[in-house]
């Protein structure tokens, strides 16, 4: 998940020639808050892509596992569990990498600049006089 509160994205298929009605069942850990889907229609012989809320209070870098069923409007599941991997947390990481590279960014650019002020050729401009 790149954030706390990143969807989860789940692709279902219909390959019948008419539309079909299925309600998602959402087994998650604990520290995963998981919305509940409720029923969707999946269009004949087509696809439809749900996004699912979803909310971690998970430590950061942990991996858990998320499983969904298709069930038909009887209760029965209509599929086998999909599970998916999910690694939580990763938000600050990614963040602070991203501040780090900007930081550099502005550093460097900093550094060039004042040395255009000044009149001193940087070795990359070597042949190029404005």
């Amino acid at each position: 998940m790149a954030s706390p509160n990143s969807p989860l994205l789940l692709v279902t298929r219909n390959a019948l020639p008419f539309p079909v009605r299925v309600g998602v069942t959402v087994t998650a850990p604990d520290d995963i808050t998981v919305e509940p889907v409720g029923v969707v229609q999946i269009p004949a012989s087509g696809s439809r892509t749900l996004q699912v809320p979803t909310q971690s209070d998970a430590e950061g870098g942990v991996r858990h596992t998320v499983a969904f069923v298709l069930e038909g409007p009887d209760g029965r599941p209509l599929s086998e569990p999909v599970e998916l991997s999910v690694q939580t947390g990763g938000y600050p990481v990614a963040q602070a990498f991203a501040l780090a590279a900007a930081a550099l960014a502005l550093v460097l650019g900093g550094r060039r600049y004042l040395r255009y002020r000044r009149g001193i050729l940087d070795p990359a401009d070597e042949g190029h006089r404005p």
